[in-house]
């Protein structure tokens, strides 16, 4: 298994960051090994180092997108679990319409669900 180095993990976390807004902190990169390892031996003969480098500098769309979904949380257990919800609407909403309550409109954008993976 190839190994991260630290120059490819930070351009790995401003990518992630530029395109899916996702924050991967420091001591997360066993996981990004992990979920790269795959895409690096079919793109980079193993080498996830090549990997992160190719995809952020080369105008390679549909590999920059294979390597954020590898990375991306495919999970949407936070709007079937009832405690997270409830907060959500007994804490975050009331929030927001407060401070919005001068220009009388509230827009929320979820992405989390993903095709047939269940709705609200």
């Amino acid at each position: 298994m190839s190994c991260i180095d630290e120059h490819s993990y930070l351009t790995l976390c401003h990518l992630l960051s530029d395109q899916i807004a996702l924050s991967l902190p420091p001591d997360k990169v066993y996981l990004a090994e992990a979920r790269l390892q795959n895409l690096a031996r079919q793109h980079t003969h193993g080498d996830i180092n090549a990997l992160i480098e190719k995809a952020s500098t080369v105008a390679d769309d549909a590999l920059r997108t294979e390597l954020v979904e590898a990375m991306a949380i495919n999970e949407t257990y936070f709007f079937r679990d009832p405690i997270l919800s409830q907060s959500f609407l007994d804490t975050m909403i009331p929030a927001l319409l407060e401070k919005r309550r001068r220009d009388k409109t509230l827009r929320i954008w979820s992405a989390a669900c993903r095709y047939r993976s269940g709705s609200l």
